[in-house]
């Protein structure tokens, strides 16, 4: 789908959710698009770390001769909310991002770590992946150091690019975080999909050409101790997305002319545990 179709499917995805704040993977199109559109819907403030070495460099934007911009990784906060601090960084071998910020919440003087990284595709790169998680978990025990009597919260997620219970789940189990993921409490269907792939040999999917790909790549972690989830936001049906296709009025899958992306978006609702409140 062409960006120009994307981007206001995208933003109304944000505006349908009204979060206080919202985390990107694979943006790119920052200074152009993002931070004017963000402005007016009142995200403030934000912090942005573009890839290195980017794949969006390969693609002709909009088929001009212009290349697309470099996608990176980004946090938008409400006026609500204040940047502290920022120990965001990119992974050893430049490609993926690490956000890691420290926000303040002014009217109550509450802090919270917000991380989010997009970790290294492709199940041959495992090893890789819990190196760059790695890094994101001890950047976020960092920052959650910073606390004058105790440990900060934190509230940890992404595009991890593996599915459930693998190397990088355990990393981030087995940090001093003590983290529960959102899916403990609603276990989706999937959070991304591409039924065009030919990759995926490991099970079929019924109603989709061999090969296609539908299953859980993307997490949002928090402090069980600090944060009570109040709800998610559950992903479209499956059906409903095959549905439109059979009829003719829609792509197979996702992104389509209703959903902006091949990524569901892990929207989560909290409850400061004591008083407050987190979106």
């Amino acid at each position: 789908m062409d960006w120009k179709q994307r981007f206001p499917l995208v933003l109304k995805e944000i505006q349908r959710y009204d979060c206080h704040i919202v985390c990107l993977c694979e943006c790119n199109h920052f200074e152009d698009y993002w931070v004017g559109a963000m402005k007016q819907l009142g995200y403030t403030s934000f912090v942005r770390v573009a890839k290195n070495i980017s794949p969006c460099a390969r693609y002709p934007f909009s088929f001009s001769l212009t290349q697309e911009p470099p996608d990176g990784s980004v946090i938008f906060v409400r006026e609500r909310f204040k940047i502290a601090q920022n120990l965001s960084f990119c992974c050893q071998d430049t490609k993926p991002v690490g956000m890691c910020v420290l926000i303040d919440r002014k009217a109550f003087g509450r802090k919270v770590v917000v991380g989010v990284t997009h970790l290294k595709a492709f199940e041959d790169h495992w090893r890789k992946r819990m190196l760059e998680i790695d890094e994101g978990v001890k950047a976020i025990e960092r920052l959650s150091k910073r606390g004058k009597l105790s440990s900060l919260p934190a509230i940890f997620g992404g595009d991890w690019n593996e599915e459930e219970r693998g190397g990088v789940e355990k990393v981030v189990k087995a940090s001093k975080l003590d983290l529960v993921s959102s899916h403990d409490s609603y276990h989706p269907l999937y959070t991304a999909m591409d039924l065009k792939a030919t990759w995926n040999t490991k099970r079929r999917i019924e109603g989709v050409p061999w090969g296609g790909f539908r299953g859980m790549l993307d997490y949002v972690y928090y402090s069980r101790n600090s944060f009570a989830l109040v709800g998610v936001a559950k992903e479209p049906k499956f059906q409903d997305i095959v549905n439109l296709h059979k009829q003719g009025n829609d792509y197979f899958g996702i992104p389509n002319c209703h959903y902006p992306s091949d990524h569901v978006a892990q929207v989560c609702e909290f409850e400061w545990m004591g008083k407050a409140y987190l979106k």
